[in-house]
């Protein structure tokens, strides 16, 4: 009987085993991108500390078709271009997952469509859910791009300068509030995953998404990066967002010691 029950057991223990290898089996991305017969898709890693490094890089097929696998399993932010192509794909692999991307090479995130074994309603593929924000970054750029453009284009055929520059400044501050409410949205849903840090280091155009000299956007980002170190111990790129965050809390302690000690020895004088 004894002899049983440890054959049950060993069974249950080597089927959870196998389940938890599929989970964290090799992941890869399988690509269809238009337009890019023969022409090179080029890998990268984002570190946390020593920013994009180059990992692969392959010639698209007949087809057009092309596949990376990802090194490992650990947490990590990955990049997608094609050679001399400003136009970037970011992408944060589940362990085992399987992405399928088709796009336009010569623009691949507004015409990325992805898809993923591993996605569904309540748990969604890292990777979709950052796709997702990058069409909507890449979209309120190109608004902020078409008000600075109303700017300079009527700056010498208006008489009232004031009315347009209030006018075009209005337009891009809403663009702006719009992107950073989807933005908090995200990062309020994934913390368990990458895509908050993509998200605070994000820029649109010039203007960062989260500031985090500024007191609002600091607990923001404060709190979030709290979160994933709970879901994501030890991982490099939290580890370095909480000790960006807190050198500049320190700093801004320091200022404000400073600032009371000046008004003190004013008012000494």
């Amino acid at each position: 009987m004894k002899s049983l029950f440890q054959k049950i057991v060993i069974t249950c223990l080597c089927a959870a085993s196998l389940w938890g290898c599929q989970r964290k089996g090799t992941s890869f991305v399988e690509m269809e991108l238009k337009g890019g017969q023969g022409r090179t898709v080029c890998l990268y890693e984002i570190s946390a500390t020593q920013g994009s490094f180059f990992i692969d890089s392959l010639q698209l097929d007949a087809d057009s078709r092309g596949r990376f696998r990802f090194p490992d399993d650990s947490a990590k932010l990955y990049a997608l271009s094609g050679q001399g192509n400003a136009n970037i794909l970011f992408l944060i692999p589940l362990p085992g997952e399987e992405l399928h991307l088709q796009a336009a090479y010569d623009s691949l995130v507004a015409t990325a469509q992805m898809q993923s074994q591993l996605n569904s309603i309540e748990h969604p593929s890292p990777s979709l859910v950052l796709l997702a924000y990058q069409k909507k970054s890449e979209n309120g750029l190109k608004e902020l791009e078409k008000t600075e453009k109303r700017w300079t284009g009527n700056y010498y055929r208006v008489s009232n300068r004031d009315s347009l520059y209030q006018a075009c400044v209005k337009q891009s501050d809403s663009i702006l509030l719009g992107l950073k409410q989807e933005a908090k949205k995200t990062c309020q849903n994934n913390t368990d995953n990458l895509a908050p840090i993509f998200i605070f280091n994000k820029m649109c155009g010039t203007h960062p998404v989260f500031d985090p000299l500024q007191e609002e956007d600091w607990n923001f980002m404060y709190s979030c990066t709290l979160e994933m170190q709970k879901s994501m111990p030890g991982n490099p790129h939290v580890q370095r967002m909480l000790f960006n965050l807190k050198r500049i809390e320190s700093a801004r302690r320091n200022e404000a010691l400073q600032q009371e000690m000046d008004k003190r020895k004013g008012g000494k004088q």
